[in-house]
């Protein structure tokens, strides 16, 4: 009876520590579980936060290169609206230009002076017209109120073309003043001189210079310029110092005289 009881209660127990064991094991299990699902949720949230911040930045990124295609043709359309402009107000003033020389009875046209270096303009300059409008050497070349410029010259192309004007050392047209004719010169720079003038009278200062014609490329009467100064040459001509009438500093647009 002893050792049945013995065995009983032994069994007991091991039923009581079985329990223990099943509620620690599912306690721990539950616990193991409750991290896993923890952390695994964790992770969700940082990969959905990662993925939300993501998107943005994409979105963000997009918007900013629609925002710069956007931004360089805005400045495309800028640029050719200016050019358009541009190339309107050019139109317009070549029309004044062609206006106030309208009253002459030459066949001309007029032509935008191109500065490419001011500091030689004196010497040589060009103009934005050539072979393809009419433009040979040496036709006359003159301001918008019809004071004399220069002639062209070589080189000519189709739309090109280059001007010695009257300042140029190597230029010479006949002039005439009162006292009669000579024939005037450039020195490269802002003066002319008018030389082989007979020493008849001393011409005063201020007295217009104007084409002889003789050259055969001016027409005769054009307006070169004014006495400045009178000195005596050589042997029995005047020395005459001549100011131009036209100004490089306003000298913009010109009219080339085709036929005369």
């Amino acid at each position: 009876m002893k050792g049945g009881f013995k065995e009983y209660f032994l069994l007991i127990i091991f039923n009581i520590l079985l329990l223990l064991i099943n509620r620690s094991v599912s306690s721990a299990i539950s616990s193991g579980l409750s991290s896993v699902i923890l952390s695994a949720s964790r992770i969700g949230d940082i990969i959905s936060t990662a993925y939300d911040k993501m998107a943005f930045k994409m979105e963000v990124l997009t918007k900013a290169r629609e925002a710069l295609k956007e931004n360089r043709d805005l400045k495309r359309k800028l640029m050719l609206l200016r050019l358009e402009n541009l190339r309107l107000k050019q139109m317009l003033e070549r029309e004044k230009a062609c206006r106030r020389l309208r009253t002459r009875k030459w066949k001309f046209i007029v032509a935008r002076v191109v500065k490419l270096n001011p500091e030689n303009m004196r010497i040589r300059f060009f103009i934005d017209a050539g072979k393809g409008d009419g433009i040979r050497e040496y036709l006359p070349v003159v301001d918008l109120d019809g004071n004399v410029v220069g002639k062209t010259v070589e080189p000519i192309g189709y739309s090109y073309a280059a001007v010695e004007p009257i300042t140029n050392p190597y230029s010479a047209i006949g002039a005439r003043i009162k006292e009669g004719v000579g024939v005037l010169r450039g020195t490269g720079d802002r003066l002319t001189f008018l030389d082989y003038i007979y020493i008849t009278r001393y011409p005063r200062k201020g007295e217009p210079v104007y084409t002889s014609g003789l050259d055969r490329i001016f027409p005769e009467g054009l307006s070169i310029g004014s006495i400045m100064r009178v000195q005596k040459g050589k042997y029995i001509f005047l020395r005459v110092e001549v100011k131009p009438a036209f100004s490089f500093k306003t000298l913009k647009y010109v009219g080339v005289i085709l036929k005369w």
